[in-house]
């Protein structure tokens, strides 16, 4: 029921079903109790609208589990606020959704092809699901979290019974390491009386209430849905060798021609475009609790399935998406950093995919804020369980900039181990993004070499991809810093193969596998200067002028 006073005169009384009743404010006691009631409206209840006003703010930022954490990420800074402001005002000014940019430029005397054409007919790969939709998502701005607001849930996407599981996943090659005889003995030798078991991480990283409801699905709805049987694993990857792009000595002239705001519009063009599938899995109610961020959610397409416990349909969820690298289908799981009640859930992906390489980018504490839990015994010759998962931690070695951790992990239910790298990135400054590339690239080739070494090592012999499993990446939310991460190796890996890189429909692609992947328009621009300052490192721009002098051409209004 709402109240709305006209004039001091008349109320209006809107009951659920929409009927009116207009009362003069004298008889409205005979309508609500006037417990309820302000003084100023015959009622006994004592009212400060301000009061009320702050106790809503204060209600809405401690409970409300929108991705608070995620927007402070970049709303702390002054830049990256003004940067986002300043993205959305270019690209309302000049309306870059009503044209295409040309697919060609004219940058000094030679002809070269655009860096992003936003050419929706062959970049990016047709979604898994029907036209409406999509067209219920809408293609406004999202807000700050990059939330899908406004989405509406027709149902839900599960996976049915454990045989459909296997089926979907298709006969993939499995790394277990048999008994696991050398790497027990390894764990127990290096550990001995000396092997601690951690308490569990309990509530510190829990969010305190449950996010808002979606509208519940009927049964029919639920039970209706169909799960498409599509080859979705054995599909070429979206990262292929085509004609666009540009090679690095034109991407340096294309980057000075654009300067900092027309890459700050070429990133508000993407992020405006609306997203390419359904949500139905994350947004069930049996599902939100496993999302670190209520707006932060998976596409139903593109989502990990984890083994169901029980028979449980949906305890196939953990909110991740496989993305392609480049030439490699699923090379990377990007997934949001693990809660203490998705533990056992994150490992048991860990082993259902096979994965190797776990990359970090973020630290589990920033700016007093719990980005991530600590999801791993973080101390030498610590070990932990996680439901069906022991994992002991064999070794650390700690780099300036990175902190590379080996890990024993063992299916207690099968008594098989397998050994799994940690590798946690931990030079992202606080504010914005790091001055220099210099760190992230070489953490990047210590993860390929790291990834390479695994495959080489298994027990079983890999018959899949060259780049073996897929690695497992995450930040906070799986979309910022995870996203930068695989646009980054998904262009150095193109570099190095034909020569010419496409940033703009590498990250539109990426973001049709996981919604939201970039989040800010200086993480954009990052991607840009890495793969300059790569190029630079490498002699390949020996003899251009580097002369960025009003390359920043936003001015702040601070």
């Amino acid at each position: 029921m709402e109240l709305s006073l006209d004039e001091g005169v008349q109320v209006h009384v809107r009951y659920p079903s929409d009927m009116v009743t207009l009362v003069s404010a004298e008889r409205l006691c005979r309508y609500v109790p006037a417990t309820s009631l302000p003084k100023e409206l015959g009622g006994t209840q004592n009212c400060n609208h301000m009061d009320w006003i702050n106790t809503c703010v204060n209600q809405s930022t401690d409970s409300n589990r929108n991705s608070r954490e995620l927007s402070n990420e970049f709303t702390s800074d002054s830049r990256a606020l003004e940067a986002n402001r300043k993205a959305v005002e270019l690209f309302k000014a000049t309306s870059l959704l009503s044209k295409s940019p040309s697919q060609e430029n004219h940058i000094g005397d030679h002809r070269t092809s655009s860096a992003c054409s936003l050419d929706h007919t062959n970049s990016v790969p047709e979604p898994r699901g029907s036209s409406e939709s999509l067209n219920s998502v809408g293609n406004g701005d999202q807000h700050k979290g990059d939330s899908p607001d406004g989405i509406k849930v027709n149902g839900v996407v599960s996976s049915g019974s454990e045989l459909d599981f296997e089926e979907r996943r298709g006969s993939r090659p499995t790394a277990v390491m048999g008994n696991g005889d050398a790497l027990l003995d390894q764990a127990r030798n290096l550990t001995g009386d000396h092997v601690s078991n951690d308490a569990d991480d309990n509530s510190s990283d829990e969010p305190e209430d449950p996010p808002p409801k979606p509208p519940r699905p009927s049964a029919t709805d639920s039970e209706n849905i169909p799960v498409e049987e599509e080859d979705y694993l054995e599909a070429e990857s979206v990262h292929m060798p085509d004609s666009h792009g540009l090679d690095m000595r034109s991407l340096v002239e294309y980057v000075l021609t654009q300067k900092q705001s027309g890459i700050y519009q070429e990133y508000a063009a993407i992020r405006a475009e609306p997203p390419t599938g359904t949500f139905n899995a994350s947004r069930h109610k049996f599902n939100l609790p496993k999302n670190r961020y209520a707006d932060v959610v998976c596409y139903d397409h593109s989502r990990v399935c984890i083994p169901p416990i029980n028979g449980d349909p949906f305890s196939d969820y953990i909110n991740a998406n496989y993305v392609d690298g480049y030439r490699q289908k699923n090379a990377f799981i990007a997934a949001q950093g693990p809660l203490p009640k998705t533990y056992a859930d994150f490992w048991r992906l860990v082993w259902s995919e096979n994965i190797l390489t776990v990359v970090m980018t973020t630290k589990c504490m920033e700016r007093n804020r719990q980005k991530c839990g600590q999801y791993w015994p973080a101390e030498k010759e610590h070990m932990k369980d996680y439901g069906n998962f022991r994992v002991t931690n064999l070794n650390v070695i700690r780099q300036t900039d990175y902190t590379i951790t080996s890990l024993l992990l063992e299916n207690t239910s099968t008594d098989e181990f397998r050994q799994v790298t940690h590798m946690q990135f931990t030079a992202w400054p606080d504010f914005g993004t790091p001055s220099s590339a210099a760190a992230m690239l070489h953490f990047r080739k210590e993860v390929r070499m790291y990834q390479s070494q695994a495959v080489e090592t298994m027990p079983e012999p890999w018959s899949g991809h060259p780049g073996g499993p897929p690695i497992l990446i995450h930040c906070s939310a799986g979309i910022g810093r995870t996203g930068t991460f695989c646009t980054l190796d998904i262009s150095l890996s193109r570099l190095e193969d034909i020569g010419t890189v496409d940033i703009c429909n590498t990250v539109r692609k990426m973001r049709s596998q996981r919604a939201f992947s970039i989040q800010t328009p200086d993480q954009y621009e990052f991607c840009y200067l890495a793969l300059i300052e790569y190029a630079q490192t490498r002699g390949m721009l020996d003899g251009l002028d580097l002369d960025f002098n009003g390359y920043e051409d936003i001015e702040s209004d601070g």
